[in-house]
């Protein structure tokens, strides 16, 4: 049974299934970013006692003393403060195990190898408010969309993709505030990020140029808007520029805004070149990319390709928690790397770890009725 520490599961604030580490022993040799030092001092900050510059030496001498992995000193250095307790699940056994030792001799208190303390005090773990409860109703954000705006419902979803990127850089204290305000007023002082007005604003008039080319009906067949999205124009200065790949990704995009019918509203976003923002809102994968395939790297072994659609899917499922979302698909990145540095003969082997990993997503995703 995997062993997680009580810090880890309250900081991830959710009962569901979390990603599985890497089932290879591939070494993932990713650059250098975050240091010891410096994990030391954000995972301190998970311990609220007057202590914490003692503590981030403390953490910061077991990160090297235990050699802990580059990805999950990535992870550190990458995850806003609630959502650092994915990182400990890139830990090995025995560094879970000297984890709960430090703690007690910390706290005097004592934890079995599943992370459940015996006695003594808890410390406390970072609380998470998720990004879909900070944001609410997108439409409530300054300036208020009208209950009879003809729009409403393509502006809020736009808006809506649009936060859910800011909120990732939103603290606890901001995602509180804005879970506790009932009034446009009181959303203002919660917007200590300044930026999110400009991102508001950029969103409604991307909204008015997809009202204004929705009326003409010649520039948002199928045939016109994968003739923008994947023009010419389009790969330039993208990696995949193989003429069979450029065919490819039109030919499939053509055929499924054909077979999927797509909505003017989604079709005429595309034509204005809106982004994987025109499928989020849309309700669908944003597989799009340069190639095809939601923004996620391609392997090119199908089982594993798979998985990665799966967790497009998962990508813009908005019931399930923003945080958990990017740990899925952190977690198909790493694999994508470990796959993508291996010889072609020998990738084989990731087959069975990927239907694994897939079945997985599958069966959190069902606990939040996503598709």
């Amino acid at each position: 049974m995997k062993r997680l520490l009580l810090v880890v599961l309250a900081a991830c604030g959710s009962k569901a299934k979390t990603p599985a580490p890497i089932a290879s022993n591939q070494q993932l040799a990713m650059p250098a970013q975050t240091s010891c030092s410096d994990a030391g001092i954000l995972l301190s900050q998970l311990f609220s006692d007057a202590d914490i510059e003692q503590r981030g030496k403390d953490i910061a001498k077991q990160c090297g003393d235990r050699k802990w992995s580059r990805a999950m000193l990535d992870c550190i250095g990458s995850e806003p403060k609630q959502s650092l307790g994915t990182c400990f699940e890139k830990m090995t056994n025995d560094q879970q195990v000297a984890w709960a030792e430090m703690q007690n001799n910390w706290y005097g208190a004592q934890y079995n190898f599943n992370g459940m303390q015996v006695n003594g005090v808890q410390p406390d773990a970072a609380p998470v408010v998720d990004c879909n409860s900070a944001i609410g109703d997108a439409g409530r954000f300054p300036p208020v969309v009208g209950v009879a705006d003809a729009n409403r419902s393509l502006e809020i979803s736009m808006r809506a993709y649009t936060l859910n990127q800011a909120c990732a850089q939103w603290t606890y204290e901001q995602r509180s505030c804005l879970t506790d305000a009932t009034t446009t007023e009181e959303i203002g002082p919660c917007l200590t990020d300044k930026d999110v007005p400009n991102r508001i604003a950029a969103s409604d008039a991307l909204v008015k140029r997809v009202v204004a080319k929705r009326a003409h009906a010649g520039d948002i067949t199928c045939s016109a808007i994968v003739a923008v999205h994947y023009g010419d124009a389009a790969w330039k200065g993208k990696p995949a520029t193989d003429k069979k790949v450029i065919a490819d990704a039109r030919d499939r995009m053509s055929k499924a805004c054909s077979d999927d019918s797509w909505s003017e509203d989604l079709r005429a976003c595309v034509a204005v070149d809106g982004g994987d923002g025109c499928w989020v809102a849309a309700g669908l994968a944003p597989l799009w990319g340069y190639p095809p395939g939601g923004g996620l790297p391609i392997t090119n072994v199908p089982e594993c390709d798979a998985y990665g659609v799966e967790t497009a899917k998962l990508l813009v499922c908005q019931t399930a928690p923003q945080d958990t979302r990017d740990a899925f698909k952190q977690q198909f990145e790493q694999y994508a790397y470990a796959i993508n540095r291996m010889p072609v003969q020998q990738r084989s082997q990731f087959v069975e770890s990927c239907r694994q990993a897939m079945e997985s997503l599958r069966e959190y995703a069902m606990q939040f009725n996503c598709p």
